[in-house]
């Protein structure tokens, strides 16, 4: 889907790990990158954050398991935001 549509998503939500055989999140989200530099991205784990400064990209957000639907809500709001004052500088 990215590869085909990225230019009409603002910003990836997704799950550190996928399953097993399969992309991680942090693979998604740096191909996302590479398709758009200012795309917002929120990673979502159950296994804590320990790994998200080595493998995520840079101004993104990681959000433990359990989490509250209002938390994805502020990081995607936070992300956006923060992208469009840099775009506009």
């Amino acid at each position: 889907m990215l590869d085909q549509k990225h230019s009409e998503y603002r910003a990836i939500i997704t799950d550190v790990n996928m399953g097993k055989g399969k992309l991680t999140g942090w693979d998604v989200a740096r191909h996302a990158r590479e398709l758009n530099p200012d795309m917002s991205i929120i990673y979502m784990t159950g296994d804590g954050s320990r790994d998200w400064t080595a493998n995520g990209v840079p101004n993104s957000v990681l959000i433990d398991k359990p989490f509250a639907p209002a938390q994805i809500v502020t990081a995607v709001s936070h992300l956006i935001n923060a992208n469009r004052s840099v775009s506009s500088d």
